[in-house]
């Protein structure tokens, strides 16, 4: 992030899903409603493969620069990759 008037950092964006998933952020039915998954999608956010995990997560990109975050449920634990200079 950095581009686009926002900045926020790796570690900024890990706290905003970890917080978000343990409910310090918006009630459990809120909750429930980003976590159920149509074609691939929930209400802002994307469902993340890796390997045999599933993930939650949302990301983008803007003048170069990459962030995706995701949160994974059943290991407890959220994952950040954010770049900066991708055209160069």
């Amino acid at each position: 992030l950095g581009a686009g008037a926002i900045t926020s950092t790796a570690y900024d964006v890990n706290l905003f899903f970890t917080q978000l998933f343990k409910g310090k952020l918006i009630n459990k039915n809120s909750l429930k409603l980003i976590s159920v998954f149509q074609d691939g999608h929930s209400l802002g956010f994307q469902e993340f493969l890796y390997n045999d995990l599933k993930g939650i997560g949302h990301g983008g990109k803007v003048d170069g620069f990459n962030c995706y975050g995701s949160f994974f449920p059943d290991k407890n634990i959220s994952v950040v990759f954010s770049s900066n200079a991708t055209l160069y």
